[in-house]
């Protein structure tokens, strides 16, 4: 990898390219290896271990074709999610798990092409059953009494009674548990699906397929932002060593030994995504300097909710300053914050680069004032590769709507 400010300046260079815009800049040779890292660092304890990729999370199809090239599963909650990942898989390889909340005849579909459907309702389970085609595996998703999602245990016999008399089988089990993304979060949650996973097998007769934990794990950000959570920010490597482990022990004196299935987002995109914007203007206001940029906290992802991004200045990384600057996006909200207490020195015109920026950023922003940003893929060097999206235009507002039930020109 080049020094960064050779780096920087070839970002600079690519405004020839971008015109200047503001736009998401996805870090191909990073998104793989935090892809093949967390695979790897699980299938060393338990071979048997697929990532599916959320698709909620970042579902720019170049990101999604990359996962399939890779050997990941799809994991879809909506039937729109779902008929992207056929479109960047083949239908029959099956590498597609549902686990939305909306039940649909394309829950059948997916199962018909061999793909894993979790239902998480009364409701989901009767339409799967009511419309399968043929014999299928079905999952269950398992809840807790604090959480909306899935079946509590209590319900889970009467599930399973209902899947046998139906003439169907139980693939698997699925759970998903937001909030803490602790090494102890996740030790509780593994140890909890286990152990629900022996009571099933001893009620069904035989062993299920596949166990599915979900995802919400941690994954690599810059020592910036690595100090706003503290230190329990578990490696790759710590969460295989406390969930791999625990599986493989459960399972290694058996004959069978299920799929274990991580379906993680934040993890893999969060930090392959940075922004390149531009300061509009910069004021001062008391003991501080306030800066608006040509993007927004919405462009960046929920974590700018919460958090301070690490912004760097590329057109003079090395200035500093004695009073604190507040970032902000380019909205009419007082709380559009990107970062609160940047040290950096900016000026009018200064092109920033802004870490972070790949969870629920794309995927949530929609058209809210501005369009959205077009996305560059580049390499380590931010060489850009390809042009992945097109920055949006009126005409994406425009296109379905309709006035006096005359359709607006696009």
């Amino acid at each position: 990898m080049e020094h960064k400010e050779l780096r920087f300046q070839r970002l600079l260079s690519n405004d020839e390219v971008t015109n200047g815009e503001p736009v998401y800049l996805f870090n191909a040779d990073r998104f793989v290896r935090n892809f093949v890292d967390l695979q790897t660092e699980f299938r060393k304890i338990y071979p048997n271990t697929r990532i599916a990729y959320s698709y909620k999370t970042n579902h720019i199809p170049g990101i999604c074709k990359l996962v399939d090239t890779l050997g990941g599963y799809a994991e879809v909650v909506s039937s729109t999610e779902a008929d992207l990942a056929y479109y960047m898989t083949a239908r029959n390889t099956g590498r597609v798990i549902f686990n939305g909340l909306i039940p649909g005849k394309y829950m059948a579909d997916i199962l018909k092409f061999d793909g894993k459907v979790n239902v998480e309702s009364w409701e989901g389970l009767k339409c799967v059953l009511e419309n399968a085609e043929k014999q299928v595996k079905i999952g269950i998703r398992i809840g807790e009494e604090d959480s909306r999602f899935g079946f509590l245990e209590s319900e889970l016999f009467k599930v399973l009674s209902k899947i046998t008399e139906a003439k169907q089988t139980v693939a698997g089990i699925h759970c998903h548990v937001g909030g803490s993304r602790s090494l102890q979060t996740w030790k509780k949650k593994t140890e909890r699906m286990l152990r629900i996973a022996r009571d099933v097998e001893n009620i069904l007769g035989y062993p299920l397929e596949y166990i599915d934990l979900g995802g919400h794990l941690f994954g690599r950000m810059d020592e910036e932002l690595k100090k706003q959570f503290g230190d329990d920010i578990p490696t790759f490597r710590e969460y295989a060593e406390t969930v791999a482990t625990l599986v493989r022990d459960t399972y290694e004196k058996r004959k069978s030994m299920p799929q274990l299935i991580l379906e993680p987002g934040t993890a893999l995109i969060a930090d392959a995504v940075s922004i390149l914007a531009t300061v509009q203007n910069v004021k001062i206001r008391g003991m501080k300097r306030v800066a608006t940029l040509d993007v927004s906290s919405h462009d960046c992802g929920m974590i700018a909710d919460y958090k301070n991004l690490t912004v760097e200045n590329i057109s003079a990384p090395d200035l500093k300053s004695d009073i604190p600057t507040v970032i902000c996006g380019y909205t009419c909200m007082e709380e559009d914050y990107i970062n609160r207490e940047y040290m950096g020195w900016l000026k009018t015109g200064d092109r920033v680069l802004i870490h972070n920026c790949g969870a629920y950023s794309m995927s949530m922003k929609g058209n809210f004032i501005f369009p959205m940003l077009a996305m560059y893929m580049v390499n380590d060097n931010y060489e850009i590769q390809e042009i992945m999206r097109e920055r949006g235009q009126l005409s994406d507002i425009t296109a379905r709507c309709a006035i006096g039930g005359i359709r607006c020109a696009t």
